[in-house]
């Protein structure tokens, strides 16, 4: 996931990877503010291009029932 915009999909690949660490024998308290921190950063983040793509998929909606008019 080198790339500078991650898709949705990877973003969500990175959450599940950090709340299986919060579940794993990995589990180090001292870390669980910054792990928690990052997800909370990743879920905002899905969130905004969830939204994103349910705005452009509105938005084509739109155009489709204007076209049919």
């Amino acid at each position: 996931m080198s790339k500078s915009n991650p898709t949705i999909q990877e973003k969500m690949a990175q959450l599940d990877a950090l709340v299986a660490w919060f579940e794993s024998e990995d589990f180090q308290l001292e870390q669980a503010s910054a792990k928690l921190k990052d997800a909370a950063k990743l879920a905002g983040e899905i969130e905004h291009d969830l939204d994103a793509v349910a705005n452009d998929i509105t938005v084509i909606k739109q155009s489709f029932a204007t076209e049919s008019d």
